[in-house]
């Protein structure tokens, strides 16, 4: 009887303590490896896509951004902020332009927005616009940095991942 009591306990316990259960896959593989400076001001790296589907020189619009690189930023502060004279940098201190009216059009949502204001509490999402040639600015799928500079030149932000 014993025996059988001691089985009982047991399972009772193991169906009592589901977080025992959910630490067997806590560690996301996907996300070892990447790294984050503290950001310097209200607007910040919040999530990146860097590996894209098909080629990196592919063109990606603001109909298709969501098969290509993006980042998107998010204003953490109380006042909405103005991102006129803003960029990206990529590992290999290649340039991109935070835009919505020079070529290409960077800001791929809110679509069609009217201006570079980014609420407080909002979100904008940049994407890179390839031209079929050549990269122009890229994210590497492995060892890859970005930088997140305002109008200033002043960096507010950076990620890497390996």
């Amino acid at each position: 009887m014993r025996p059988k009591l001691m089985i009982i306990s047991i399972l009772l316990l193991m169906l009592l303590s589901p977080q025992a259960v959910m630490l067997e896959n806590a560690f996301e593989p996907e996300l070892a490896g990447a790294k984050s400076t503290g950001c310097t001001g209200s607007v910040c790296l919040n999530e990146l896509f860097v590996n894209a589907l098909g080629q990196e020189t592919e063109a990606v619009g603001p109909s298709d951004w969501t098969t290509g690189e993006w980042i998107e930023l998010h204003n953490n502060g109380g006042s909405d902020v103005d991102l006129s004279g803003w960029y990206l940098q990529d590992h290999s201190s290649r340039q991109m332009d935070i835009s919505i009216t020079s070529s290409p059009v960077t800001v791929v949502w809110p679509q069609n927005s009217p201006n570079l204001l980014i609420p407080a509490g909002g979100y904008m999402v940049i994407a890179r616009n390839g031209d079929g040639q050549s990269c122009g600015h890229c994210m590497t799928n492995t060892q890859g940095v970005v930088s997140l500079y305002n109008s200033n030149s002043v960096i507010q932000h950076q990620a890497t991942w390996s």
